[in-house]
């Protein structure tokens, strides 16, 4: 997966119905951990609630998600479905119940969990992470709107600049550009500027 969905930071919403309160939290997140991480800190925030029901989906397929008491397929696997029908990963998602009393049944839990967790798809920011080279540049400041006009051909970013004796740059390139990227660098400097690899991940532009 060389480009996938997720979530900026994190998002809130809330879902009432018949007296129940549905309070849904979403985030992105790092790995499997970070996620199960995050439904511990909801669980804990909200440690007099009813239920805290979850699911949790990450790019290299692993997967989880939890009833928390609910009748078995009523709140977990709904969570994980929106997630999916978003086209989300490295995403975690977590709707708290609060009982009003008055039960909804398996229909109307399937239903009142899928709308908190769309609610809260609907207020997220949502991002395109594209794997990427993220490499070290210094160039002198002759060349540095020459730099800048490349690293926007190849649908790069700078991630960070330092104005020193020369001007130093974290570079930011979609693995499918690389070797444009590094084709137009020699090409246009020689031998005089070489981009170095610093580490591959991934990045939103």
């Amino acid at each position: 997966m060389n480009k996938f969905l997720t979530v900026d930071g994190t998002s809130t919403a809330v879902y009432e119905i018949k007296h129940s309160v549905f309070y849904a939290s979403l985030k992105g997140i790092t790995d499997f951990e970070d996620g199960l991480g995050f439904v511990k800190s909801i669980a804990k925030k909200y440690g007099d609630a009813t239920h805290n029901c979850y699911a949790i989906i990450c790019r290299n397929g692993e997967q989880k998600f939890s009833d928390d008491g609910e009748p078995s397929g009523t709140a977990g696997i709904p969570i994980l479905q929106v997630i999916k029908n978003n086209n989300l990963n490295d995403t975690a998602c977590v709707i708290t119940r609060y009982f009003g009393g008055i039960k909804l049944g398996a229909g109307g839990l399937v239903s009142a969990y899928t709308k908190a967790a769309s609610s809260a798809v609907s207020a997220a920011k949502i991002m395109l992470k594209t794997e990427s080279s993220v490499y070290s540049l210094t160039v002198p400041y002759a060349d540095y709107e020459r730099s800048l006009h490349i690293v926007s051909s190849v649908s790069g970013k700078i991630k960070s600049v330092d104005y020193q004796d020369s001007v130093n740059m974290e570079i930011a390139v979609p693995n499918e550009k690389t070797d444009e990227f590094n084709f137009k660098i020699a090409e246009t400097f020689a031998a005089k500027t070489v981009p170095v690899l610093l580490y591959t991940g991934y990045e939103n532009y």
